[in-house]
Parts: structure tokens; C-alpha cells; sequence
């Protein structure tokens, strides 16, 4: 039940910025309470966001609105 927490938490927070990654704030980031946490480089990465929503239409036979392929990487 604890591993769930961060999921439901995440799914509340409504005043995010955006690229904004929530993670746990125990020690390597592993485990612990959620928080605002920073992410990798390739999280980031413009061209693994492009094949990631590529590879998602492909998969699962949707089109997303092109809003959604604009992701901002910064921050």
C-alpha cells in the first residue's frame, strides 16, 4: 500500500510546472515520501520524447493531439 502513495499523490497535484518530476526523497531517490525531485539528462532528451510518442501511437493505434507531442524539456 505505502509503494502506492506516490502514484495517488501524483495523480492530485494539479499546480505542477511543467517537466516537473516527482520522486521519492529518500537516499538515490529509491524510497521515501513524494517530492519534487530532479530527473536524468535523457529525461529530458527531446529526440527519446519524440520516439516515445512515435512509438505510443504505433502501439496502441491512437493519435495524440499534436498539443501533447510539443514537451518541454526544460528544467
Amino acid at each position: 500500500m505505502q509503494g502506492l502513495r506516490m502514484y495517488w499523490g501524483n495523480a492530485a497535484v494539479t499546480d505542477l510546472p511543467g517537466a516537473s518530476y516527482i520522486g521519492p526523497d529518500g537516499p538515490g531517490e529509491r524510497r521515501g515520501s513524494p517530492t519534487l525531485v530532479s530527473r536524468s539528462a535523457h529525461a529530458g532528451d527531446p529526440d527519446t520524447a519524440r520516439r516515445l510518442w512515435t512509438d505510443s501511437e504505433e502501439l496502441s493505434g491512437v493519435t495524440f493531439p499534436a498539443r501533447l507531442h510539443a514537451t518541454d524539456t526544460q528544467g
